[in-house]
């Protein structure tokens, strides 16, 4: 309930996760409403990387955050939802939205590039990353 509804609702979508302001908090649908362990992974660690931008963007004050540059670079189709789903694909070393055949996510698979960028920026951040 803290979660929004999907803004693709009319499409059958629905928010299985998302990030609180006040306080800043993940909150994530019963699991029972989760795509099987893997999605449930990938959703918790799309919803973390929300909090390590935010923890980033936070850090530097008024100077641009590392994702910040990187979206405004155009990687990652410019998208923080895109990113979120980038850094959790490349945590998990997988290359599909489609968890326990269901669709997460916002529908693109990042490239092998932008998984570079994508470790590179966890390391420079501070964010778990597995080698």
């Amino acid at each position: 309930t803290a979660c929004a509804p999907s803004e693709r609702a009319d499409e059958g979508r629905v928010t299985i996760g998302c990030v609180s302001e006040d306080p800043l908090a993940v909150h994530l649908a019963p699991e029972d409403q989760l795509p099987g362990d893997i999605g449930m992974r990938a959703t918790v660690l799309h919803e973390l990387s929300h909090l390590y931008t935010r923890a980033d963007s936070d850090a530097k004050g008024a100077q641009p955050s590392a994702s910040s540059v990187l979206l405004d670079q155009g990687h990652f189709q410019g998208n923080s939802e895109v990113f979120a789903d980038c850094y959790a694909l490349t945590y998990l070393d997988v290359w599909t939205l489609t968890f326990d055949g269901r669709d997460t996510g916002y529908g693109y698979v990042c490239t092998a590039e932008e998984r570079q960028l994508m470790r590179a920026w966890a390391a420079e951040v501070h964010a778990p990353m597995p080698q």
